[in-house]
């Protein structure tokens, strides 16, 4: 302690005082490697008293281990260079702690080297919580990247920030492709980035916290694929602008078979005809168009006489040929907007709407008795032949006033056991 002034500190002092408020511990080794100064925290890491370490070297107090270690580090130092490391060892009462070791030059007016001085804190907490979120983090990044999902970060202006590997199938982009470009470019085709962009837009403006969308996305080589997005919105805290996560789920097989599924339920697999479902729910929207009074709506059931036959004596799959041969056959009778259905095993059913509906029902079959009295050259066992039905045709009539679809179909039905009951292959 200086007299003369009584707050001033020896060095000594001082360096016990920067030890007791930082938990630093300090030395000073010379060229020969001896320590010429040791404060009481260093000392105590060396469990010996700070006056017997003077004089003493490295090697003797670490041993040869640690010499390994430190040699090629002291070696930079004694060339001008401040260094940094981290090892594990004993500081205070711990013996097997994280320390950061920093040495730096010890030098003299001139500038001479004249050894090191080390400074030596306890960073164990520091060091195993930074472990851990490292840990943390490669298992998240693990979790990423083994996801069937393509995962996006964006920034406030939704450039990718990152980019997990599936982009690459799901999106036809190399991850290093898609970083640092504005997400809505990508997706500039049409509605689809105009979607995405009101999604992201909203989270930006603070509206939606998360969101999620459906779009189309046209890949590089032309294929299109049917896109799930999932948003959320991570807010601004402090210097961190907002950002955006974006989970991508691939859902193009998903709808196909939503679309077949949806198909199947409403058509007849052997022919491609609606079904009864198919037939009610296209016929209600049919008659849905009929407002105006000038419309008219006819029925034709059509029930082919003599199939029986065929299916006995050539099997079912030359009954399945003459059902496929007779779908197209009434197909090809009627105009775009009419309804031809297979509502039972050898049962079709046409619905007609126009002006002229009653007439052209009239018309209409004739023509489809004339048409399937024609013979039918089928395959059966890699041999052709020829299979011959007719078939009893039944038609109702209704204004576009008031039309009960199932009633049109259930008159159209009646009059078709009346041709029947009157010697088949007829029309009433």
């Amino acid at each position: 302690m200086n007299s003369e002034n009584p707050l001033a500190l020896d060095a000594a002092t001082l360096l016990d005082v920067l030890h007791a408020g930082t938990g630093a511990t300090l030395s000073v080794v010379d060229r020969q490697w001896r320590f010429r100064y040791v404060n009481s925290g260093f000392a105590r890491a060396l469990k010996m008293p700070a006056h017997e370490a003077i004089g003493r070297t490295v090697l003797e107090c670490y041993g040869e281990e640690t010499m390994k270690i430190i040699t090629p580090l002291v070696e930079r130092v004694f060339a001008g260079e401040s260094v940094t490391y981290e090892r594990k060892g004993r500081i205070h009462d711990d013996a097997n702690a994280w320390i950061s070791v920093t040495m730096t030059p010890w030098k003299s007016p001139s500038g001479e080297i004249l050894g090191f001085i080390t400074t030596t804190l306890r960073v164990h907490e520091l060091r195993i919580a930074t472990e851990k979120l490292i840990a943390a983090t490669q298992r998240l990044a693990s979790h990423v990247e083994n996801s069937p999902l393509t995962v996006l970060e964006l920034d406030d202006t939704f450039t990718v920030l990152r980019c997990s590997a599936r982009a690459s199938a799901m999106l036809g982009y190399e991850p290093e492709q898609l970083v640092g470009r504005a997400i809505t470019q990508v997706l500039s085709d049409g509605s689809a980035g105009g979607e995405l962009t009101a999604a992201l837009h909203q989270l930006q403006s603070g509206v939606d916290a998360r969101s999620q969308l459906e779009t189309a996305f046209t890949k590089p080589d032309g294929d299109i694929a049917q896109l799930a997005w999932f948003l959320s919105a991570l807010p601004a805290s402090g210097e961190q602008s907002m950002t955006v996560m974006c989970l991508i789920e691939d859902v193009s097989a998903k709808r196909i078979a939503e679309q077949q599924l949806r198909y199947l339920a409403t058509h007849d697999s052997l022919t491609g005809l609606a079904n009864r479902s198919g037939l009610e729910q296209r016929a209600v929207a049919l008659l849905h168009d009929t407002s105006n009074n000038q419309f008219h709506v006819s029925c034709l059931f059509i029930d082919l006489d003599g199939f029986k036959k065929v299916n006995d004596k050539h099997g079912h799959a030359a009954g399945d040929s003459v059902l496929i041969e007779t779908a197209r056959r009434l197909t090809a009778l009627i105009q775009p907007g009419d309804i031809a259905a297979r509502v039972g095993g050898d049962e079709f059913v046409l619905v007609l709407k126009d002006s002229v509906a009653f007439t052209r029902a009239a018309e209409l079959r004739v023509r489809i008795v004339e048409s399937i009295r024609a013979p039918y050259s089928i395959k059966v066992n890699a041999a052709q032949i020829a299979a011959a039905v007719g078939a009893s045709v039944g038609v109702s009539y209704q204004s576009a006033q008031a039309v009960d679809v199932t009633e049109l179909i259930k008159r159209a039905d009646a009059a078709m056991y009346q041709v029947k009951y009157a010697g088949k292959d007829r029309r009433r």
